[in-house]
């Protein structure tokens, strides 16, 4: 079992304060990350930009350039897609909502779509008594011996981890269009 430490991360610069993420297991077939993200929104707030990518997802990090361009559909069953003129994308499928509190999706985010594997997205969100609220991420993703998943699981905790850092944050961390 392979073990990517925080201070690897952090010395790498892709951690932020009030954010701790790590890659469990990375193995060709299998890949668990596990991140938290303290935040000084309330849980009321932090599930509001939840249920808004748009809000708190990169530009860099879709299909169309513009994060503006996501959804969520905060039912089972309900997608967080990617629409725009002339293409249309489902990131994921919720499989689990509990308001305030948690969601799970099936996530094919990215490279892992065309990979043909299976994945579980969990997000928890639990008050503090300061007022703020921490958010828990549990990624897991199981496929063929030959799906390399050891060789993605690192970047794609860091696209989690830019992510949820900036849902974490009171205000949006879009980042601008490459031209």
């Amino acid at each position: 079992m392979k073990k990517t430490s925080i201070a690897i991360a952090a010395t790498l610069g892709l951690m932020l304060p009030g954010a701790e993420a790590e890659v469990v297991t990375a193995t060709p077939s299998y890949m668990e990350l596990s991140q938290v993200h303290q935040s000084d929104l309330s849980p009321a707030e932090l599930w509001t930009r939840l249920t808004i990518p748009a809000e708190w997802w990169k530009d860099t990090h879709t299909y169309s350039g513009s994060a503006d361009n996501l959804t969520l559909e905060l039912t089972a069953g309900g997608l967080w897609r990617e629409d725009w003129d002339g293409g249309s994308v489902a990131h994921g499928r919720v499989l689990m909502v509990q308001e305030g509190e948690g969601l799970r999706l099936e996530a094919l985010f990215g490279p892992l779509q065309g990979l043909g594997v299976s994945t579980a997205l969990t997000l928890t969100i639990t008050p503090q008594a300061d007022g703020g609220s921490l958010l828990n991420m549990i990624f897991m993703a199981t496929g063929a011996e030959n799906s390399s998943l050891e060789t993605l699981a690192g970047p794609v905790d860091g696209v989690w981890d830019e992510a949820l850092s900036n849902l974490a944050s009171p205000a949006r961390q879009s980042s601008p269009v490459a031209e």
